[in-house]
């Protein structure tokens, strides 16, 4: 009698684990997933958080729903994902601007963009271009480096707000160079463009996509790009590598991610179906071509050494310039 007591019980605790166990991890997803973004609808990291949503819906049968939570640099939508349960049904779709840039520029940062966050994939990257107006006499970057020199603080650049990538590669430029301008801030990309055009300001570092109508229309003036390599875009425009001004050569990347303790089941699932698209799928990287960003799919293994390294780069340049507040 005793035997069949503890065999009874050996069975009931066998099935009770296998329930738990199937409870912990079900068939993911069972329900609608958010995909948070920390910006403004309409932007880069929007436009391609939605163009993954659509994919990532149609893939695993379930809506993977995209909700803009913007402010203070990305900051706050960033936070809320850091603090939300990690299910795998509330997501982040980031760029290396809130998750890594905005925490530096922090005394007391609302979230770790590495420790607190799970990495799913980077799904691309794009270069800076670095644009002048019409009216300044330089075509390359020597040339504007050496109008600079003679004119110190006498050149003005936009960017949009303090700490944002576009200040802060324009501060990288001026320090590698040896130069010094004057900078003016905007509060959106299309201010500053408007500014560049009518003579307000004289460099600009922007994104291709967004430059790009203004340069093909001979309104502005493209220079340089950074990054690696030369852009498909703007295939005649030298790197600010192939210039002579080589070190840390930032980009922008976008990416998907979970909070920190997410399973590794769930974040296997994502990637291997946003990889598939990015690889396979000729649409998605047609909408990638377009605006010149290189498709990535990172795995998620090799990604927060990567960030590690990035941090460090950009941790320097913001302990250079004392941009730190709170």
């Amino acid at each position: 009698m005793q035997f069949f007591t503890t065999l009874i019980l050996a069975m009931t605790l066998l099935v009770g684990a296998i329930t738990s166990s199937l409870a912990a991890t079900p068939n993911y997803p069972h329900r609608p997933v958010t995909i948070v973004v920390p910006f403004p609808p309409g932007g880069p990291t929007d436009n391609y958080a939605r163009l993954i949503a659509q994919r990532l819906s149609s893939r695993l049968g379930q809506p993977f729903i995209v909700v803009n939570r913007p402010g203070a640099t990305g900051t706050i939508g960033t936070a809320f994902v850091a603090k939300a349960k990690p299910d795998g049904y509330t997501l982040l779709f980031s760029s290396n601007s809130s998750q890594i840039i905005a925490p530096i520029l922090r005394i007391h940062p609302p979230y770790d963009g590495i420790k607190d966050f799970t990495p799913i994939t980077l799904v691309g990257r794009y270069p800076f271009v670095l644009v002048v107006n019409n009216e300044v006499p330089v075509h390359t970057p020597g040339e504007l480096i050496a109008l600079a020199k003679s004119k110190p603080n006498g050149l003005f650049f936009g960017s949009i707000g303090e700490g944002s990538g576009t200040h802060l590669m324009a501060e990288l430029f001026l320090h590698n160079a040896g130069i010094k301008m004057t900078r003016i801030p905007y509060k959106g990309g299309a201010a500053v463009t408007t500014a560049l055009i009518s003579g307000e300001i004289q460099m600009y570092f922007d994104s291709i996509s967004s430059s790009k109508p203004f340069i093909d229309a001979g309104r502005l003036r493209a220079i340089a790009v950074t990054g690696e390599k030369r852009s498909p875009l703007l295939p005649a425009i030298p790197t600010l590598r192939e210039s002579g001004l080589g070190g840390f050569d930032p980009t922008i990347w976008l990416g998907l991610f979970a909070p920190k303790g997410t399973s590794s089941e769930i974040v296997q699932t994502l990637y291997r179906q946003i990889h598939d698209d990015l690889r396979s799928d000729d649409a998605v990287k047609a909408h990638f071509d377009t605006d010149g960003i290189e498709t990535l799919g990172t795995d998620p293994a090799r990604i927060a050494p990567m960030l590690s390294k990035e941090k460090q780069n950009w941790t320097d340049l913001i302990d250079m310039l004392h941009l730190h507040k709170e």
